[in-house]
């Protein structure tokens, strides 16, 4: 059977706080983290957000100003039903067609003495991204850049796991404040296409690869913490402006510029009564059908496939703003 989906590239506009709730650590509030300590974003708040994207691109109309729920019944609207399930309480109208997958944090800046700053990711963190790649690219990649950072991620994903890289040379590089020496990673694609692939992403990943350190699995989550943003906050009392008792915390973000690999699967065949019009008269959606349901999806996004959404709240305080590149 052949998967239907979209794979999604993400770019922090602004620090995510992608949260855990409340932690007994130094952190009360930290984000995400795999089992082995990666920082990540979770599909459960990736769903909502992408849903309410689909709506508000659509049209101001789906969206119920009082309630704040999409107006699946509406022709033009019910696309966003169909695609990521019904609205709560609207009974047995059968699940959203797609399955929406975590969000690897493949690179994090960090501080570098001598070059500002530079993106550290992982063999490991490789490897993970290159089982959504072979899922997502499994008809064959049309864009050049992205085949040419799929060949990169597939390099470093088997490189020596216990080694410092850098791409086709070997450099003595700060991170934070250590000077390491890295080895070349012989790489044969052409850097430049993957780095006008990236600059469309966001402007710090223009020159992606000249600042891309690939460090070993056994240091990479203790370097990417580094990058992590932590901020204390405090509640003050409306009366005096000092602080309330016990109303002092710390919250984590993902920093400014850290870039992501997701994705969407369509899960086919499955019953959805708001994928009635691409359905051709079928009772199931299927491949033919996910398949325009999608493009369409993809249309309604906007210029270049690139849409812009909030991700993990604290949007009042500038926080959450995420970019997406729609491939």
């Amino acid at each position: 059977m052949r998967l239907v989906g979209i794979l999604v590239l993400g770019y922090a506009i602004t620090p995510l706080h992608p949260g855990t709730g409340r932690s007994p650590g130094l952190v009360d509030l930290p984000i995400q983290r795999d089992p082995l300590g990666y920082p990540i974003v979770y599909a459960s708040g990736l769903k909502g957000a992408l849903k309410s994207l689909c709506a508000r691109r659509i049209s101001n109309k789906c969206i119920d100003t009082r309630s704040g729920r999409i107006k699946c019944d509406d022709d033009e609207c019910s696309i966003c039903c169909c695609l990521f399930g019904p609205e709560p309480g609207e009974g047995e109208k059968g699940a959203g067609i797609l399955s929406v997958l975590d969000f690897t944090v493949f690179a994090v800046p960090i501080p570098s003495i001598d070059k500002g700053y530079l993106y550290i990711t992982s063999p490991y963190i490789s490897r993970r991204s290159l089982g959504v790649l072979d899922i997502l690219l499994s008809n064959g990649v049309k864009n050049d850049g992205l085949k040419h950072l799929k060949k990169l991620i597939e390099k470093i994903a088997y490189t020596d796991p216990n080694k410092y890289y850098t791409i086709n040379k070997g450099e003595h590089v700060s991170i934070l404040h250590s000077f390491i020496n890295t080895e070349p990673l012989s790489f044969d694609g052409d850097l430049s296409k993957i780095n006008n692939l990236l600059k469309n992403v966001g402007p710090m990943l223009s020159d992606f690869t000249n600042r891309l350190v690939i460090v070993p699995d056994n240091v990479a989550t203790q370097l990417m913490d580094k990058g992590i943003i932590r901020i204390t906050r405090v509640r003050l009392r409306v009366d005096i402006k000092t602080a309330a008792k016990r109303n002092l915390w710390t919250e984590e973000y993902l920093p400014i510029g850290t870039f992501l690999i997701g994705g969407l699967i369509a899960s086919t065949p499955r019953k959805n009564e708001y994928c009635s019009k691409y359905m051709n008269g079928a009772e199931v959606c299927d491949e033919k059908c996910a398949e325009k349901v999608l493009e369409d999806f993809k249309g309604k996004l906007g210029i270049k496939d690139v849409a812009y959404m909030i991700v993990g709240g604290k949007e009042t305080i500038g926080k959450g703003l995420i970019k997406l590149k729609i491939i």
